[in-house]
């Protein structure tokens, strides 16, 4: 589990100290898409599985293990590097003989195991005979996303949504409510809702949904905040994969970047748990019963 963590925390660390944001990338742009999916399974990848890899870059969005490729006819071709995915599971704990009670086998225990498998994309193969891939269109720009505005209506019991933030956009935890510029001061539709998804991220936190916000607060440089805003912003690159449109950084990058860097370093599993956070949080506002 150290090894998966520690490998994954050096990547992004690599990626955030060559100025690139790897969740912000904009990957409804062309052909690279964030939701990425199983060959075999059909089924999408979920955390930090999506970032890892759609930033190998492939423009095929299918991934398989060597085996799965093999079962449907195709292989892989020499030389080929792979990428690895994290799969969590909760298993079952024994009950100690002198914490037994007559209750025990209605109260099973679970514990969080973590495993971790090399896949190859679609790309990197031979011989197999599937559709071609479903590649993301880009919306034109100042025009009101339809599959975004159903994201943010249809959030159940999401927090007050008002424009009179000036020049910022901010959550206020004790007043529950966004607070955004007005929509004509973004250059485009994309910033606009790039920037309140990862407000309504920081909302999910709130006692009333997932009770995830530090009742100490959290200070600006500091390891929770950085946490926080790491979930906010994988959040919100969740929700425009989910409205189809591009992911852009409106805060200070430079700023945001020394952050992240610095919770990150100080916990190797940073990334993944934030990611995680995220995915519950996006589900959450998405009305989707989480695996998390």
């Amino acid at each position: 589990m150290k090894f998966i963590y520690e490998n994954i925390c050096k990547r992004i660390v690599e990626l955030l100290d060559a100025g690139t944001v790897p969740w912000n990338q904009p990957w409804a742009t062309g052909n690279i898409s964030l939701e990425q999916m199983n060959v075999e399974s059909q089924k999408n990848y979920r955390g930090i599985n999506t970032f890892i890899l759609a930033l190998a870059g492939y423009e095929d969005n299918r991934w398989g293990t060597y085996k799965q490729i093999q079962n449907l006819g195709g292989n892989v071709v020499s030389g080929a590097t792979s990428q690895f995915v994290c799969k969590f599971k909760m298993i079952p704990q024994t009950v100690a003989a002198e914490e037994e009670t007559e209750d025990s086998d209605k109260d099973v225990r679970f514990r969080g195991m973590i495993r971790y498998f090399r896949v190859f994309n679609v790309e990197q193969t031979t011989g197999l005979e599937l559709d071609d891939p479903i590649k993301p269109a880009k919306p034109s720009s100042f025009d009101p996303v339809a599959e975004a505005e159903s994201i943010v209506d249809g959030f159940k019991g999401k927090p007050g949504i008002s424009h009179d933030g000036g020049g910022r956009a901010f959550y206020k935890v004790n007043e529950d409510s966004i607070h955004m510029p007005p929509r004509a001061a973004f250059d485009n539709s994309n910033g606009y809702y790039s920037t309140l998804f990862h407000e309504l991220g920081h909302a999910t936190g709130h006692k009333s949904r997932l009770n995830r916000h530090d009742p100490k607060g959290t200070r600006f440089g500091s390891h929770s905040y950085g946490r926080e805003e790491l979930i906010a912003e994988f959040t919100s690159a969740f929700l425009c994969a989910s409205a189809n449109i591009d992911s852009v950084l409106a805060e200070d990058q430079a700023s945001y970047i020394a952050n992240w860097k610095n919770a990150i370093k100080a916990d190797t599993r940073a990334v993944v748990v934030a990611a995680g956070q995220a995915q519950k949080a996006a589900d959450h506002i998405l009305g989707i019963e989480s695996q998390y």
